[in-house]
């Protein structure tokens, strides 16, 4: 859950900067990629501690995309593409991190594997 709820904040810094602050976006390249890198690093926790594992494979795809756009150089040569893939991959690790520390198993699900680990 703690690495969920991180990286929701991380995405919500991230949209929050591709929107309000473009010449943060435009000159901190080595901040979004620390960001990048920091999703890649949570979504891997996330899939291996959480019960569904596609929301932290999701989180880690994300923030490849964020560290394949500043390593490339692409942010660079094109600060609309830039801004495009920083606001959607924010927005896809805040909400899919932020819906996946809230998820939990179905009750029946639990209660079975309760049973089943006491037997």
């Amino acid at each position: 859950m703690l690495p969920d709820l991180v990286s929701s904040l991380i995405g919500l810094v991230l949209v929050c900067v591709a929107v309000l602050d473009k010449p943060l976006l435009d000159t901190q390249h080595a901040l979004i990629a620390l960001a990048g890198i920091a999703l890649v690093v949570l979504g891997a926790i996330a899939k291996r501690v959480d019960y569904l594992k596609w929301p932290g494979i999701a989180v880690a795809a994300a923030g490849v995309a964020i560290t394949v756009l500043i390593t490339s150089g692409l942010a660079v040569t094109s600060p609309e593409t830039a801004y495009w893939v920083v606001f959607w991959s924010g927005t896809v690790a805040g909400l899919t991190s932020l819906w996946s520390a809230f998820y939990r198993r179905p009750r029946e699900s639990q209660e079975e594997a309760e049973r089943l680990s006491d037997a």
